[in-house]
């Protein structure tokens, strides 16, 4: 923004006045354009904002849905393995295939406790894994070996319940934000 002086001297203190009411007057309407500009563009930011965490969101309530199916089926998959574990203790062959996993939620920065939940979880699982290890190379456990094992079932156990509360919570909480975007 530029001012300019008058072109030639001023000649009475009316002059001056009308020259500085209409620099001042030139100076407000130029600030308002430039608050006017600046406004919209930061109001276009917070849509765009709006709208990517939204998208985030549904994109992570997705994949944590999925994650939260799967948990059934883990907890029947733990309860095999003390099956195993039980056949095991009673010295007898174990006849039916055993299966440990999990299925991860790649969540979004929306929720950093979960993803440290799931690496806790993972690490329990890892452990538990050595079951499989043993069963694939028919070596019989130890008595030592089986209760470690099923200690390490139960805090996969617990993991799981954990995460499923977790995982619900969050659930719901992406909702909740979901509905009062859309209400916006």
């Amino acid at each position: 923004m530029e001012i300019h002086a008058p072109h030639r001297a001023v000649a009475s203190l009316k002059e001056d006045l009308v020259h500085l009411v209409l620099i001042t007057a030139g100076v407000l309407i130029a600030l308002s354009f430039e608050g006017i500009a600046g406004w919209r563009e930061h109001r276009a930011l917070v849509h765009e904002a709006r709208v990517n965490l939204a998208s985030e969101i549904r994109d992570n309530m997705n994949e944590l849905g999925h994650r939260l199916k799967n948990i059934p089926t883990e907890r029947r998959n733990i309860d095999r393995a003390h099956q195993v574990l039980t056949t095991l203790t009673e010295r007898r062959p174990v006849e039916r295939s055993l299966e440990l996993g999990i299925v991860t939620a790649d969540l979004h920065d929306a929720s950093h406790a979960t993803a440290q939940l799931t690496g806790a979880f993972a690490q329990n699982l890892s452990r538990t894994l050595s079951l499989g290890d043993m069963l694939a190379r028919s070596q019989k456990p130890s008595d030592r070996e089986i209760e470690d094992l099923r200690r390490q079932l139960r805090l996969l156990s617990a993991s799981l319940t954990v995460e499923e509360q977790i995982g619900g919570a969050l659930l719901d909480d992406y909702k909740r934000v979901l509905q009062g975007a859309e209400r916006r």
